[in-house]
């Protein structure tokens, strides 16, 4: 009986070779919980965002815990300001066009994502300066992102992978560099 539970308990364990699933691997398959104009994500583990309303527009704030070190901004607005940065990728998803700008000073990534409607009614724009420290909790926010279309006054964000692996493969090249 000993050697049975023994046994059962041996084939449970993983064995080495098994790969496992990261946060960034099944981010996306989970629903958001983060809304813009033409997007959504999910907030990553042990993140906390705050909203501000300036004006006309809308910023998320995503902090590692409730004061942490500022992981991302997201603005959700009409007019979203230009990069700066060179441009490394440019893509349709959906309705939407998708803009990525980055640059890496010594360790650190720069990063501004853009998400335009193909309406022109309102912009996402992804910034922040992503360190080793943020490094995880931005990968998983970007895995978890997805384009949303807009009929009457429902989201529709389907789960798909698609928008945050094309964003992190760009940003994988450009370190690669």
């Amino acid at each position: 009986m000993t050697r049975t539970l023994a046994l059962l308990l041996i084939s449970a364990l993983p064995l080495p070779s098994q790969a496992t699933s990261t946060r960034e691997d099944v981010a996306w398959k989970y629903p958001c919980d983060l809304y813009f104009f033409n997007s959504c994500s999910r907030l990553p583990t042990g993140i906390s965002a705050h909203y501000f309303v300036p004006s006309d527009f809308g910023i998320h704030v995503l902090r590692k815990g409730e004061n942490g070190d500022e992981v991302l901004r997201v603005y959700a607005g009409d007019h979203p300001n230009s990069s700066s940065r060179p441009k490394i990728a440019s893509f349709s998803e959906g309705a939407q066009s998708v803009d990525v700008h980055a640059d890496m000073v010594k360790d650190e990534l720069n990063i501004d994502v853009y998400i335009r409607s193909s309406k022109g009614q309102g912009s996402t724009h992804i910034l922040g300066t992503i360190t080793q420290d943020t490094s995880s909790q931005f990968r998983e926010f970007i895995a978890a992102l997805r384009t949303c279309t807009s009929r009457k006054n429902n989201l529709n964000c389907p789960q798909s992978p698609q928008l945050g692996a094309k964003i992190l493969s760009a940003i994988d090249q450009l370190k690669r560099q």
